[in-house]
């Protein structure tokens, strides 16, 4: 199982960046871009590694934070109420009715991240 420390801290945009964020968020719609290395070595990005990008750079036009977190991993009560941004309790009742949401581990209550997301997407 991951551990929990696999869970990226949310990243804001400051204020000074949002232009710059909103017009590489336009130019990404546009264009595949290729990293250039300090020796001029110049590669691609490969689609997967794209696809995630415009995605981030998206959401962070649209001035919300970003935390990245693996799809088959398993959270803590806290890090899944943030996640939902619901509370601690109104995250236990909606777990009584997904059952693959919970693991215990050594007596901690874990959430997926994948049925969590599932659960944020059906929110709206």
């Amino acid at each position: 199982m991951n551990k929990s420390t696999e869970f990226s801290h949310p990243v804001f945009v400051p204020e000074p960046e949002n232009q710059s964020i909103k017009r590489l968020d336009a130019m990404l719609t546009k264009a595949h871009p290729k990293l250039v290395g300090t020796d001029g070595e110049e590669i691609f990005l490969p689609d997967s590694a794209y696809q995630v990008l415009r995605q981030v750079i998206h959401m962070m036009a649209e001035n919300r934070a970003i935390a990245l977190v693996p799809y088959d991993h398993y959270l803590s009560s806290q890090e899944a109420a943030d996640l939902l941004n619901v509370s601690r309790p109104h995250l236990k009742f909606l777990a009584t009715n997904v059952r693959d949401t919970i693991l215990l581990e050594q007596q901690k209550v874990r959430y997926r991240a994948s049925t969590l997301d599932k659960e944020r997407k059906s929110r709206g």
